[in-house]
């Protein structure tokens, strides 16, 4: 009878970490999730939609998957503009009769305001500008001093002291 050597821990091989694209990523769900943020929906109610991978595996995609992060971002600047148009809609809409409706849009619409003023400062937060106004006799940024002048200011300070 043949001796058969017992395997242990040791004989066997580390197994190999696997290289390439995330489990379950294909270019069809990525293009289909890049839709519906561009059409202004959140990875949360995406990952909850049947047939959708759950959020995580959409952030490690967005991580892991160089081209699916370029289409994403892109696909989140069509959705600022969808949100911005979704403000002129909430505030049109019919239904902003009753008075509790109207609170509830006006919420509606300052949220979406503040996130794409977050989000997006340069194009929709809000501008300050600064503007200083004066004529040349009363130029209220430039000031002429001579030395003399200067000399005389300081002789008055010492004499002071």
């Amino acid at each position: 009878m043949a001796r058969t050597k017992k395997a242990s821990a040791d004989d066997k091989k580390p197994a190999a970490k696997k290289v390439g694209r995330p489990h379950g990523y294909t270019e069809e769900k990525a293009l289909e999730i890049c839709e519906l943020v561009a059409d202004g929906q959140s990875i949360n109610k995406i990952s909850k939609m049947p047939d959708m991978p759950n959020r995580s595996t959409i952030l490690k995609w967005f991580r892991d998957v160089p081209e699916f992060s370029t289409m994403y971002a892109r696909a989140k600047e069509i959705g600022f503009e969808v949100l911005a148009d979704e403000i002129i809609d909430i505030a049109d809409a019919a239904e902003n009769t009753d008075k509790d409706q109207c609170r509830r849009h006006q919420l509606m619409i300052e949220t979406r305001k503040w996130l794409l003023a977050k989000l997006q400062p340069r194009k929709y937060g809000e501008r300050v500008t600064q503007e200083i106004v004066g004529n040349k006799e009363e130029a209220p940024v430039q000031v002429e001093v001579t030395k003399e002048e200067i000399a005389r200011i300081v002789q008055e300070v010492e004499d002071e002291v």
